[in-house]
């Protein structure tokens, strides 16, 4: 499958924590994420998760098709499973790499407490308090980019 190098990638983001001196062991890994390159490609993606996973929601974010499924049989890294994934269309006029994008981390506390504990830490703020799924960001000395959601994907913050 096109996400196949999961804990690869995943080994990565967790090496970048400890580069960045955060301690990832209260963490819920709430899902991953593949960006692909195209409209084209993301109909031809969706039907191959689909044969593994439920298609959950696919809202418009920023204007584009961003697909969560859950796996029928979670992905496991280490002590995490992974069951939920995205499957995100590139913004209208952009052509990003198709690969695993980024990760998705509850922190177990508020972000406001998560950002105080991290000071030095240089967050992306843009998201924090959006009306539509707030978050923060980072990108890590290595490259890798995750993202600290104030709830869990799959979380009905509509009601």
């Amino acid at each position: 499958m096109f996400y196949d190098n999961y804990k690869t990638f995943l080994d990565n983001i967790f090496t970048g924590f400890l580069q960045q001196g955060i301690d990832a062991a209260l963490f819920d890994l709430d899902h991953i994420a593949y960006q692909v390159s195209s409209d084209e490609e993301y109909d031809e993606f969706k039907p191959r998760l689909l044969s593994i996973a439920e298609l959950v929601k696919e809202p418009l974010v920023d204007g584009r098709r961003v697909g969560v499924f859950m796996f029928r049989i979670p992905l496991l890294y280490k002590d995490y499973q992974i069951k939920t994934i995205e499957l995100i269309a590139p913004v209208a006029g952009k052509t990003p790499k198709s690969e695993l994008d980024h990760a998705e981390f509850l922190t177990g506390t508020t972000l406001e407490e998560f950002i105080a504990k991290y000071p030095r830490i240089p967050f992306d703020l843009g998201n924090l308090n959006r009306k539509e799924f707030p978050m923060i960001k980072l990108s890590l000395p290595n490259g890798s980019r995750v993202k600290f959601p104030r709830y869990p994907i799959l979380a009905d913050t509509k009601t």
